[in-house]
């Protein structure tokens, strides 16, 4: 075990940031070229299992550089599944020319904070 910060940590927690990182510069390079795929493709695709897979999307989702495209209805007994694309690439002006896209407007900062103190008021 390694200290860091003062604290033990064990060696597979202080690699797990790492891993994700690599993982998500590699489903970046999977999708750069506008395609769409659902986790399991991805995963498929990229010889590793289903969750590191979402635990990686869900830091890029976070990050803005993944986007959720539309959702796969479940087949029989299955399990329905999100479509990912790389953010501002081909898939989004795909579906900007179908209409099946409308980003969300930035948030006023003002309006947010009038609207956050009217909500925390007690």
């Amino acid at each position: 075990m390694r200290e860091k910060n003062s604290t033990l940590m064990p060696p597979a927690v202080d690699r797990q940031p790492q891993r994700t990182g690599r993982l998500a510069a590699q489903i970046r390079a999977l999708l750069a070229d506008g395609s769409e795929r659902t986790a399991m493709q991805i995963a498929q695709q990229l010889g590793t299992s289903r969750n590191e897979v979402l635990v990686a999307v869900r830091a890029m989702l976070a990050d803005g550089a993944l986007q959720v495209t539309r959702h796969v209805s479940a087949n029989h007994r299955g399990r329905g599944a999100r479509v990912f694309a790389c953010a501002g690439t081909a898939a989004r002006k795909k579906h900007d020319e179908r209409g099946l896209y409308a980003p969300w407007p930035q948030a006023d900062p003002v309006v947010t904070t009038a609207i956050d103190a009217i909500a925390r008021h007690r």
